[in-house]
């Protein structure tokens, strides 16, 4: 049962590396109360995987609709092969 907890827990270098992110960046995001929720027993700080991956898709979801909100003439051809695709500006007179 122990280690089942333990491989649904992330640490903070787990989080940053799968984020790609520095953890001064990391640091500030804690700051801002900008991260998943974080589990903290003593000075240890521990992220459960289920609820890190339920906000990072959250987040690409998030950016997703904004991208699409701020240049609406922006589509992305899905018919072709993921190399092959370019995005069609239209214009937006």
């Amino acid at each position: 049962m122990e280690q089942r907890t333990q491989d649904q827990l992330m640490t903070v270098a787990d989080v940053i590396s799968a984020m790609g992110i520095s953890r001064s960046t990391w640091q500030k995001l804690v700051a801002q109360k900008r991260t998943p929720p974080i589990v903290r027993i003593g000075a240890v700080q521990r992220i459960r995987r289920d609820a890190f991956e339920a906000w990072l898709g959250q987040h690409e979801n998030a950016a997703a609709e904004n991208t699409l909100e701020k240049h609406p003439w922006l589509i992305w051809r899905r018919d072709m092969p993921t190399r092959l695709q370019k995005p069609l500006l239209f214009n937006r007179c």
